[in-house]
């Protein structure tokens, strides 16, 4: 941990401050031609460093000495729900003020006190959101040991926690598949014999009104523990994938058309925003279908009459990957909980199965992908998926580039 510390400073170094070293050395070096290529190479290795900055999964934050803000990377943005532009070149303590961040400042302090600062679970207020962070802060020197500014790395306790969580969670697939796969079809059989004399009796046989009301909730529940089985068997399947071109947009209409008559009843609107640009996935389409699905559903279920479903598709060329948000107004989900919506029988739901969004995890890890979910800052949740594009796929479009 303190290596990574230490190769984060040594990096931040180099990127905040490249601009003027560079200049530095293009004045000294600008009669001696023959050592420009070395300049150039180190012109290189800065956008590299400033590249493994940009895209760390801590947040990651410097300022020069007059406490403006010289580095705001991508994970930044994400967390405080700002723009790098919007903090560039701004004061930092003016930029904790203008968006109501609340709480102390520790890279103000390794600024100031010239010394490294740590925090644990600490709590952070980010507009009307408490959000929780360890971190640490560091001062950074120049040769002569003048402060030139100060960097900070954050990560919150949901990245702190996600390794153990992986881990948990793939024991728990272990387990679910094992059990299901010895039990699933023994279960499934006699429950499929002793509904079909129930129908029966229901049919004819009965005639007291309260008795048909029993065996219509005894149908019911078989239902139910029909449908736990059938996302046993699927959370069991070790058939593979079948693979094929598929566009993310239909699977989307089809889940959508499959979803509007439950939200028609419920008066609960869909709003869909789909990419035009989308490039083809190379995928399952049953798996797919049944995450997002999944996730369709658990929005129905989380709103009340006149929700809103917003679903939108986009594609993120420079990564060579397409994704789906499906963001709701309901409740949200506690933050607490939101490391626990993907584990198996994990539910908050009095008839949920807790294998939902379990499935849902498993078919997008499957195809390479990622999931995760957090909270809107207008309120709600959204889950978002972001899967890989085929690797021919970035050779067209890298060859489409040369040719135009």
């Amino acid at each position: 941990m303190i290596f990574c510390f230490l190769v984060i400073i040594l990096i931040a170094l180099v990127v905040v401050f490249h601009n003027k070293l560079f200049y530095s050395i293009s004045i000294t070096l600008d009669k001696k031609n023959k050592l420009l290529p070395i300049l150039l190479r180190f012109k290189k290795l800065t956008y590299l460093y400033y590249l493994i900055l940009n895209d760390s999964p801590n947040v990651i934050i410097a300022v020069d000495r007059e406490k403006k803000v010289v580095f705001f990377n991508s994970r930044a943005e994400e967390v405080f729900e700002i723009k790098k532009e919007e903090v560039l070149g701004k004061d930092y303590e003016s930029f904790l003020q203008k968006h109501n961040i609340m709480g102390r400042s520790i890279l103000l302090d390794s600024l100031k006190y010239q010394k490294v600062f740590e925090i644990e679970n600490y709590p952070v207020k980010i507009g009307n959101q408490e959000k929780r962070f360890w971190g640490k802060s560091y001062p950074l020197f120049n040769p002569k040991g003048e402060v030139i500014g100060a960097v900070l790395v954050l990560w919150d306790t949901r990245g702190k926690h996600l390794l153990t969580s992986e881990l948990i969670n793939q024991e728990k697939f272990s387990v679910v598949k094992t059990i299901a796969a010895g039990t699933a079809h023994e279960i499934r059989n006699p429950l499929t014999t002793v509904k079909g004399f129930i129908q029966l009796l229901g049919q004819d046989k009965i005639k007291d009104p309260d008795s048909k009301v029993f065996l219509n909730t005894i149908l019911q529940e078989i239902d139910r523990i029909e449908k736990i089985i059938s996302e046993l068997l699927i959370l069991a399947n070790d058939k593979g994938l079948k693979k094929a071109f598929l566009n993310l947009n239909r699977l989307v209409e089809k889940a959508v058309e499959n979803f509007a008559p439950v939200a028609y009843l419920n008066n609960i609107s869909i709003i869909k925003n789909l990419a035009s640009d989308l490039p083809l996935i190379l995928g399952d389409e049953g798996s797919l279908y049944l995450a997002i699905t999944s996730i369709l559903n658990n929005a129905l279920e989380a709103l009340e009459k006149n929700g809103v479903i917003n679903i939108e598709t986009f594609y993120e060329k420079e990564k060579n990957r397409v994704g789906l948000r499906i963001s709701d107004n309901g409740p949200g989900i506690p933050e607490e909980l939101q490391l626990k919506v993907f584990e198996p029988f994990f539910t908050t739901k009095a008839n949920g199965t807790g294998l939902g969004l379990a499935l849902c995890y498993r078919m997008v890890e499957e195809h390479e992908g990622e999931i995760r979910v957090y909270n809107n800052s207008t309120g709600g949740a959204t889950f978002e998926i972001t899967l890989p594009l085929p690797l021919e796929n970035a050779h067209t479009q890298n060859s489409a580039n040369c040719a135009g």
